[in-house]
């Protein structure tokens, strides 16, 4: 069973053609928390995310995303970082509880599979921005204390099991408590229990973060 969970917050119905992500595994919740602003799904199956308003990182996700998508034909490390990320189609507005919601719009990684299993990890010691208040530094660390030495996060995991043909989910205080020796075995939770399917999937798992190790080690435009 999850941790606590956020006091749920009072919102209209959502409107005709959108609904709920059901494989979200970290981040704002529809329906929860202070603002009840999260992550939703359209009929076209494009993953909504939400921009709120006046927070200078959605801005900045929004202009990352534009200018990835929008300069990647004349530049060849746009281009290349563009394969590694989800497809953008830009935003929309969606009228949520009286008012109009801008949304990003990208693309659900998880939409061609029937029982997608999902984990959300941050790659990297660090999880705050460079100018990041004490305060903010304090939450993260405390909130995941071996982060920096395990050099990554997972936030969160939903992973289908065939047998009971249910999805579960490891309770967040075991995520956040996992150390350098105790998070090989929780990544091993998203694997598979045939051996043979593991190792393909591993040798794919490490292929592709080779590719963005190499993409990072040239070049100097962004910072994340």
């Amino acid at each position: 069973m999850e941790g606590n969970e956020e006091a749920p917050t009072e919102l209209d119905s959502l409107p005709d053609g959108v609904e709920l992500f059901p494989y979200q595994v970290a981040g704002h919740k529809h329906g929860k928390g202070r603002l009840g602003l999260g992550i939703l799904k359209h009929k076209n199956g494009q993953i909504l995310k939400p921009l709120f308003e006046d927070n200078g990182r959605a801005e900045k996700e929004l202009s990352f995303y534009e200018n990835v998508f929008q300069n990647c034909s004349a530049d060849p490390l746009l281009e290349e970082l563009k394969h590694f990320l989800p497809v953008f189609y830009g935003t929309k507005n969606i009228h949520i509880s009286g008012k109009d919601i801008k949304y990003l719009c990208i693309e659900d990684a998880s939409g061609s599979f029937q029982n997608p299993s999902v984990l959300d990890a941050k790659i990297g010691p660090i999880t705050y921005e460079a100018g990041a208040s004490e305060k903010k530094i304090k939450e993260q660390r405390e909130k995941f204390p071996h982060g920096e030495a395990c050099g990554i996060r997972i936030v969160g995991m939903k992973v289908y099991d065939e047998e009971k043909q249910v999805h579960v989910s490891p309770e967040k205080p075991f995520l956040r408590a996992l150390t350098p020796d105790t998070i090989a075995s929780a990544l091993s939770l998203y694997l598979t229990k045939d051996r043979f399917v593991n190792s393909l999937l591993l040798c794919g798992f490490i292929h592709k973060l080779s590719q963005i190790d190499n993409w990072f080690s040239r070049q100097r435009k962004l910072k994340f």
